[in-house]
């Protein structure tokens, strides 16, 4: 009797937990899984409306901060970008060698940046496209670089050297300017100009593999300089420098 007594009030038990275990199964399949800090290092080309078709250098790498419907990330990036004056213009001598008529300087633009990156439209399936919002800035460290000349003795016996560019040399009496020099002359004589930059862009993301991605960044950038950065001579040259700018990067999560 007490046996089953005991069989029907475990029956009985059962019938009334078992709705309850059920709803917890059917509440625990539907809670989401907590998200995993992940961080996206990338490497980029970039051009900008200052420069040619390839401007610059970018490292850049986000780290997730949430995952709320619409994400955000910590936006970290360092740039090494050439920056041209826009009336710069490389024109060919009649022996051949090229000369930027008045270029005194060569401006490259080290980067250092730090901002937000916001979930604007994201990603359904795991290769698909992510669009997201980006603000950043901070400091540029600005490396004035001498633009060289080859130049020729009018004289005999005729010599040829290569000189920093200096507005004179057009009038000498002494040398003519016989072409562009080395590119690569000139970096024992860097003059560092800091200032601050900052940016509003989007990013376009397509992952191609399981944890591989390449995106596409796109923006406008304004940054100035403490002092007026001549690139330049007889022309109006700037202290503050406005561009668009387009990054090809390709990167991997962790």
């Amino acid at each position: 009797m007490k046996s089953c007594t005991f069989r029907l009030s475990l029956v009985s038990l059962l019938m009334l937990t078992g709705p309850f275990r059920g709803l917890a199964q059917v509440s625990g399949a539907a809670s989401p899984p907590a998200a995993e800090l992940q961080r996206f290092n990338a490497f980029g080309l970039t051009t900008n409306t200052n420069s040619g078709v390839v401007g610059g250098v970018v490292l850049r790498q986000t780290k997730s901060l949430s995952n709320h419907e619409l994400p955000r990330f910590r936006y970290l990036a360092a740039e090494f970008v050439n920056v041209r004056h826009p009336s710069e213009r490389a024109y060919v001598l009649t022996n051949g060698n090229r000369l930027i008529l008045g270029k005194q300087s060569y401006l490259f633009a080290l980067r250092g940046q730090w901002g937000r990156e916001f979930t604007l439209f994201r990603r359904a399936e795991v290769r698909g496209i992510e669009l997201n919002g980006i603000l950043a800035g901070g400091p540029t460290l600005g490396l004035l670089k001498p633009y060289f000349v080859q130049v020729v003795t009018r004289q005999a016996p005729r010599q040829t050297y290569e000189v920093p560019y200096d507005p004179t040399l057009i009038q000498s009496r002494e040398v003519y300017i016989n072409g562009g020099g080395s590119p690569l002359r000139g970096f024992d004589r860097l003059n560092v100009v800091p200032g601050l930059n900052v940016k509003a862009a989007v990013a376009i993301e397509l992952d191609t593999f399981q944890q591989a991605s390449i995106g596409i960044e796109t923006g406008f950038l304004v940054e100035g300089y403490r002092q007026e950065i001549v690139i330049i001579s007889g022309v109006p040259n700037r202290q503050f420098f406005t561009s668009g700018y387009l990054t090809l990067y390709y990167g991997t999560r962790r």
